[in-house]
């Protein structure tokens, strides 16, 4: 009666042990799962006439747009878990979400300080695309957000391109602080390569029916965009 009692016992306790290690094993698992998923990663990145580093996170397309690390011990346990556990295990780049009615490109970026490699303040820039022709296609929106972690602040932003060259694979970027007007360029992969039709134009005035509607085109006029006063707008022919 005893032995058998005896043999149970470590029976269960063996079951208790191999349970415990499982667990130890999958949270371990986890951690390092946490740890690879919160290490920012940048596309490229680029140091402006202003003095920051501006970095290039990554470039999205269609209508939801996401970029960042979440953290999923948080989400599930954060409740029961220390202030300062939570704290350490919020990522250095948190999830940005983005839904958009229409398809779009998004171009994500946040800056850092040269000298001490801290996150900065990475509005005041202005972004367009330039193609092969020399047109410029400026940013349509953008949504910037904020985190403090650590008395450090991390922002990004995600400036919305509804127009780009987009049947060319490889995009110029320009990136222009609005107080020094100075750009500085980088070249990232076209995420929606699209090739156009073929088309020809024709001399003015030209007509069109659409429904009930006729449309009349009888001339062009040639304007900007943007000027001393509008730092912050492409300077794009339209």
């Amino acid at each position: 009666m005893l032995q058998t009692l005896s043999d149970s016992m470590k029976a269960t306790t063996r079951r208790i042990i191999w349970c415990g290690s499982l667990v130890l094993i999958l949270f371990m698992a986890l951690l390092v799962s946490e740890w690879i998923s919160h290490t920012g990663k940048t596309l490229t990145s680029v140091r402006i006439p202003d003095g920051k580093i501006l970095q290039i996170e990554g470039v999205t397309y269609g209508k939801a747009h996401q970029i960042g690390a979440q953290s999923i011990l948080n989400e599930r346990f954060g409740r029961w878990m220390p202030q300062k556990v939570r704290q350490l295990l919020e990522p250095e780049r948190p999830r940005s979400r983005m839904d958009l009615e229409q398809p779009a490109l998004v171009v994500w970026l946040n800056a850092i300080d040269p000298a001490t490699g801290k996150p900065v303040d990475c509005q005041g820039v202005r972004l367009e695309f330039i193609d092969k022709h020399g047109d410029l296609f400026g940013a349509a929106d953008s949504s910037w957000s904020a985190w403090s972690s650590g008395g450090a602040t991390f922002s990004r932003i995600g400036h919305v391109f509804h127009a780009f060259p987009r049947d060319e694979s490889k995009l110029t970027l320009r990136l222009t602080p609005w107080r020094t007007q100075e750009f500085s360029a980088v070249e990232i992969s076209n995420p929606h390569l699209t090739r156009p039709k073929e088309w020809s134009g024709s001399a003015l005035p030209q007509q069109r029916k659409v429904g009930h509607w006729e449309i009349v085109l009888t001339g062009l006029t040639m304007r900007t965009n943007g000027g001393r006063d509008k730092s912050w707008e492409t300077p794009a022919r339209y």
